[in-house]
């Protein structure tokens, strides 16, 4: 929901007018009356029977719940759950108010033509914010900013969404009005308008160079100017109690995007699969407790539509071991469930399931993969258990990989006759032509084992893993976990300790 959504309501002749807001909990905490806020009010002229309460519990925008309250002799009454303070909407016939409350709140609401007024507990604090996104809701609209940032140059842009930030800082902080007190501002609603105001801010800069990569054709991203993150190290990361300002979320998106691409050298991916695992690390690295468990849920769902099953079912799989009060696994199961059953190929009934995402797949016979020795044996990846093995993807066809062929070779010497008991070098060829795969083998002296999965980019290993782009190299570990989705190459002194260090588990 954007916060240009947030601004629509109206305001009629010098009537004091608020947003209430509140949680709506339905069915994951029981309701304690010390809990609970109450939203009550009058309605003239409705035309519908009821007013519904609406909620986003988990920001996912899924499993959005909803409360209707039958109108009673022009009276409507709901009583929730708000937690610490959290966001909802109240409904009746096409108009609709966003609120917020705490709890202890008693919020009474007069409806009448299309506008509202509000009084109670927080009537003062909701007045102010009716006010500040009336004022500021362009601020707020991706549909106005990024086409802004489209047509402006990077500098230019910071100085404006700088100086909305200074404007919405002063009218926070600083300018009078009679219609409200900000001495009664609580706590928590403090801190909700900082924090709205200055993430939007961070998740705009963010934003700005993955908004224009993403709309050309060129195959790099331009870094942000250095000096406009020098005060990035004071803002902070990871910030549970900011998950209910949506400019907070957004910034925790582009946070990952940016920061990965960086990390990539500011080079556009060519490969999702390779972009999707390298975020994951990211995040996983740099986010922590509530912070990381949105990201990752909000990140899957949104894109195991594009992501392989194998990828989708990994990342599902770190969220279960997170996510230990089921806050966000049913819902990502419920929208990714599918994907992450589909197989790329059609398989036999009597395989067993694979954890998700995180143990190599069963190849059983090697229908599901193709894998077949020199020898045409069928081969599993699961035969490989109790070693460390590093995968190469690779064809005969590929200039950059058989450039890599000769560090591979340097790679094996360099382990003692202990370290090639424990390590196994994969290469998985996807050659169509098997003829010419197995003169590659020779001409190039490869050693270790050779398996095809014929096809080229048909490949049923390219399917599953998502392999669009070869070289590609991958770390299993002694339980057949894949512990790297994207390794680094043979050329990287790194990937001997990287290996090594699989053999001590």
């Amino acid at each position: 929901m954007s916060h240009s959504s947030l601004s629509r309501f109206l305001i009629n002749g010098k009537n004091k007018f608020c947003f209430i807001f509140t949680f709506f909990l339905l069915g994951y905490f029981s309701i304690h009356a010390e809990n609970t806020a109450t939203i009550s009010g009058s309605i003239e002229n409705a035309i519908q029977p009821a007013v519904t309460l609406t909620f986003d519990r988990l920001h996912l925008d899924k499993h959005v719940e909803v409360s209707s309250s039958v109108i009673n002799n022009g009276r409507f009454q709901f009583t929730v759950q708000p937690g610490q303070g959290n966001l909802l909407r109240l409904s009746i016939d096409s108009f609709h108010l966003k609120l917020f409350a705490e709890p202890g709140d008693r919020i009474e609401v007069q409806m009448k033509n299309q506008s509202a007024g509000f009084s109670g507990t927080c009537a003062d604090q909701n007045i102010f914010l009716n006010k500040f996104f009336d004022l500021f809701k362009n601020d707020f609209d991706d549909s106005i900013m990024q086409p802004k940032m489209l047509e402006t140059g990077v500098d230019a842009f910071e100085m404006m969404i700088f100086e909305n930030r200074k404007k919405q800082t002063e009218f926070f902080r600083n300018k009078p009005d009679p219609d409200f007190h900000r001495e009664k501002f609580s706590s928590g609603f403090n801190t909700f308008i900082q924090n709205t105001i200055n993430y939007r801010y961070w998740s705009l800069l963010f934003s700005y160079p993955i908004i224009n990569a993403n709309s050309n054709k060129g195959l790099t991203v331009n870094a942000l100017p250095t000096v406009m993150l020098d005060v990035f190290t004071k803002v902070r990361l990871n910030n549970d109690s900011a998950l209910v300002c949506e400019p907070y979320r957004e910034f925790l998106k582009y946070y990952v995007i940016y920061f990965t691409s960086q990390a990539n050298g500011f080079n556009k991916f060519n490969d999702f699969s390779v972009s999707a695992d390298k975020k994951f690390t990211l995040a996983k690295d740099r986010l922590k407790e509530e912070a990381y468990k949105f990201w990752l849920a909000k990140f899957t769902m949104d894109e195991c539509g594009r992501l392989s099953p194998f990828t989708t079912k990994k990342l599902y799989a770190a969220l279960k071991e997170i996510d230990t009060e089921g806050k966000y696994t049913p819902v990502i199961n419920e929208v990714c469930g599918e994907r992450m059953s589909m197989k790329e190929e059609k398989k036999k009934e009597e395989k067993t399931n694979t954890p998700a995402g995180t143990v190599a797949p069963a190849v059983g016979n090697g229908d599901e993969l193709d894998l077949t020795d020199v020898n045409g044996k069928h081969v599993s990846l699961k035969d490989f258990k109790g070693k460390v093995v590093y995968v190469d993807f690779w064809a005969s066809w590929c200039g950059p990989c058989r450039k890599m062929m000769p560090y591979s070779k340097s790679l094996h010497e360099n382990l003692t006759a202990k370290q090639k008991k424990q390590i196994v070098f994969l290469y998985i060829s996807i050659d169509a032509d098997p003829v010419s795969w197995k003169k590659a083998i020779q001409d190039l002296g490869i050693e270790g084992i050779n398996v095809n999965s014929p096809g080229n980019w048909s490949a049923k290993v390219c399917k599953y893993f998502q392999v669009y782009s070869i070289p590609r190299y991958m770390i299993m570990n002694k339980k057949g976990d894949i512990v790297d989705f994207n390794a680094k190459r043979p050329a990287d002194p790194a990937i001997l300790d990287d290996l090594l260090k699989y053999t001590l588990e």
